[in-house]
């Protein structure tokens, strides 16, 4: 099969590598697409990726080929390429020890696994999520980011009737405005520097959008909810500015929810803002129902994904060098592996 294989610094190879034999409780998947996470990008782009490794995990396939043991799964069941639930033993490093430096210790780092950027991935028969009839292969490859979302708004202090501010309109920013629309919030309120992406947030059901780049952001924002400011701040931009004004606007003892994660330290002023005492929470991925909930918000069409994936280029593996490249210019850039 043909694999993305990172041999570093800063570059793919395609490469022919082979198929190895199924353990008696493994399954043999078909991918059908798989998306470039920011994630990926910042692992590229600081060299954090092991020599070796195919890495890739928001993915959708087709199980091929079962193992001998094999239960959960059989031959032509459509999957997500996560979302199970582990075995208590098998719970992922990160989630297990109680000190994982992700930037430094990272999670790309298997060199003897190979992930969503190839024509095929091994699995154990618990790690993917059957998906259901309603649900295309590209929304399939959807549900991580969107769980990750997910996890972020049931993480939050957010109560019904909340006010919102989503600080970013990429693919997380505008999946934590709808899951926060289906978490009962009241006015939701978009500040993103791209006028082609504000649209996007007014079509999926922004109540008011605004220039980030607007030297009154701050006030602009604050005066949109009642001069009080957001209950919820949910910063999903990730820019070096953000988080200390996410700080500047939330309300009194509002709540701001760390979603994108910067990899560089970035400026903050606490004597601004101390006296409203506010508070902060971070998230990390999903977990399993995390991943069942955000299936389920794709197939009743809570979750829309059409104009999510509106400025998405569809690719083809022998293509995955030069999108990681784009991806590391101003203005960004969102790819999705098409591999069937």
């Amino acid at each position: 099969m043909r694999a993305a294989v990172y041999r570093g610094p800063q570059k793919f190879v395609v490469e022919d590598i082979s198929i190895r034999d199924l353990k008696p409780d493994e399954v043999l998947v078909k991918i059908k697409y798989s998306a470039i996470c920011g994630t990926d990008i910042h692992a590229y782009q600081y060299d954090l990726i092991s020599v070796g490794h195919v890495p890739g995990h928001e993915y959708s396939g087709v199980v091929e080929r079962i193992g001998s043991s094999v239960q959960l799964l059989k031959k032509g069941d459509r999957i997500t390429g996560g979302g199970g639930t582990p075995p208590i033993e098998l719970t992922t490093i990160p989630r297990k020890l109680n000190q994982f430096n992700f930037r430094d210790q990272g999670v790309y780092n298997d060199i003897h696994r190979t992930r969503g950027f190839a024509e095929y991935t091994i699995l154990k028969e618990w790690e993917p999520l059957k998906v259901s009839r309603e649900i295309s292969d590209l929304q399939a490859a959807m549900i991580e980011p969107c769980s990750t979302a997910v996890r972020a708004v049931r993480s939050s202090k957010l109560k019904l009737g909340d006010n919102v501010l989503i600080m970013g309109a990429g693919h997380i920013g505008m999946l934590c405005l709808q899951a926060a629309r289906a978490a009962g919030a009241s006015k939701i309120v978009v500040s993103e520097p791209s006028p082609a992406r504000r649209q996007s947030a007014l079509e999926l059901g922004a109540d008011v959008v605004i220039d980030a780049l607007d030297p009154n952001v701050g006030q602009a924002i604050i005066s949109t909810m009642d001069d009080i400011g957001p209950d919820v701040v949910f910063e999903c931009a990730a820019a070096p500015a953000t988080l200390d004004l996410a700080f500047d606007v939330v309300r009194k003892k509002g709540s701001v929810m760390l979603v994108a994660l910067s990899w560089e330290g970035v400026p903050l002023i606490p004597i601004k803002w101390v006296t409203k005492e506010p508070t902060m929470a971070v998230t990390y991925a999903g977990d399993s129902k995390d991943w069942e909930i955000a299936a389920s918000l794709i197939a009743e069409d809570k979750i829309d994904l059409k104009e999510i994936l509106s400025d998405t280029e569809f690719i083809d593996i022998d293509d995955i060098q030069s999108a990681f490249q784009k991806a590391l210019k101003p203005g960004g850039f969102q790819a999705i592996l098409k591999l069937d």
